[in-house]
């Protein structure tokens, strides 16, 4: 396995770096990499498709950044990062597809819609798969998470990255200066975390979480002591839980190599609002239509027409007809375009080609309304 095969499965999970480790270091390390196996192992009571790894059927999985352990936390927290990976072994191709945590969507379970995020706080995992199943239209098979300790750990268990920091800040009393700096756990964590004073917000921070997740496996390829492996498969069994059993994993190792060839990332993009104090993105109609049938193809799913939420009278959704989404604050000119799901029913399948504006518009009154399952969210905000 090339550098650049490990680093795609640390980006695709960080579950898969028990194979990573076994493929640097020999099955020398197949005691300890599956003694952290079953450390990390955890089922889970969700009535989700069974997938026949060993069969090599295309199968997602939920891959999940939680907001707790580390800094002194010790709540459950919240799902700071969120990416949902489908690989298909036949067709050769792996998605990667982030979802925004500040999404405005249906909490299921919850009855209410709330931020992405506060899925995690409400119901765990399981919560969480419920809302991104419904969100998403795809089912998910399987899911891996790691806390803000785990990746502490990591980045001590390999001796400290290093990376070229554009921006000076201090975040819970760390500094974090710019330039070329080394970066031990504490200050490696406080560079995954940081979004308010990054001008991109939480794009350069998903960034940001991916390049430390990337420079702990290339310092682990560079460095061959058993010292370095032992340490991360300790930080992996003690910070990341997963229901992929150790012959899963190694049905990954060996079925579904080739589906690293083609990667292709996919970000939907949402429409910054503010609604009763809170900060939240409204999910744009074409762009998660588009985002639903690539995943839906990855499973060897049948396309849709039309986005499955338009059924959801509580919903918002950003009409990108014409005009793209903007994570940034309220403007005017975008949030016009913000309509209730069921306003969108007769939309056509196929994102409009041409740029002339106007027939989507909304007036006022679906703009600004608010449904009565609303609350605000300002509690599920992080740094």
């Amino acid at each position: 396995m090339s550098k650049v095969q490990k680093t795609v499965l640390i980006i695709v999970g960080v579950v898969t770096l028990v194979i990573a480790v076994i493929s640097g270091f020999g099955m020398y390390a197949a005691n300890q990499a599956r003694n952290a196996a079953d450390r990390m192992y955890k089922p889970l009571d969700h009535n989700g498709k069974a997938i026949d790894t060993a069969a090599a059927e295309p199968f997602s999985i939920l891959l999940l950044g939680i907001d707790s352990g580390g800094l002194g936390r010790t709540d459950q927290g919240r799902s700071d990062t969120t990416m949902v990976v489908t690989i298909n072994p036949q067709k050769k191709t792996t998605t990667i597809t982030s979802v925004d945590r500040d999404f405005l969507i249906k909490i299921v379970g919850k009855d209410r819609h709330d931020k992405l995020n506060s899925a995690y706080a409400y119901g765990g995992v399981e919560m969480t798969i419920d809302t991104l199943e419904n969100f998403l239209n795809v089912p998910i098979n399987h899911y891996a998470t790691i806390n803000l300790q785990g990746l502490e750990d990591l980045i001590d268990a390999v001796g400290g990255i290093e990376v070229d920091n554009k921006i000076d800040f201090t975040l819970d009393g760390i500094h974090v200066p710019a330039g070329k700096i080394t970066l031990d756990g504490e200050k490696g964590l406080a560079y995954a975390r940081m979004r308010k004073d990054d001008g991109t917000g939480d794009m350069g921070r998903q960034a940001r979480q991916r390049e430390v997740l990337t420079k702990v496996v290339e310092k682990l390829a560079s460095v061959n002591t058993v010292k370095y492996y032992t340490k991360v498969l300790d930080a992996l069994g003690d910070n990341v839980t997963t229901d992929l059993t150790w012959n899963q994993m190694l049905d990954m190792a060996t079925n579904y190599q080739a589906a690293l060839t083609d990667i292709e990332s996919i970000q939907i993009g949402g429409q910054g609002y503010m609604l009763n104090g809170g900060y939240y993105q409204i999910p744009p109609y074409y762009g998660t239509l588009e985002a639903q049938n690539r995943l839906r193809e990855q499973l060897n799913l049948a396309p849709e027409e039309s986005l499955s939420l338009i059924s959801d009278p509580d919903q918002r959704l950003y009409d990108d007809s014409n005009l793209a989404p903007d994570a940034g604050w309220d403007e005017p000119e975008r949030t016009v375009n913000i309509q209730f799901a069921p306003n969108f029913e007769g939309y056509p399948a196929e994102r409009p080609e041409s740029s002339a504006s106007s027939d989507s518009e909304s007036d006022d009154s679906t703009t600004n309304n608010t449904s009565d399952d609303f609350q605000s969210s300002e509690n599920f905000d992080s740094e």
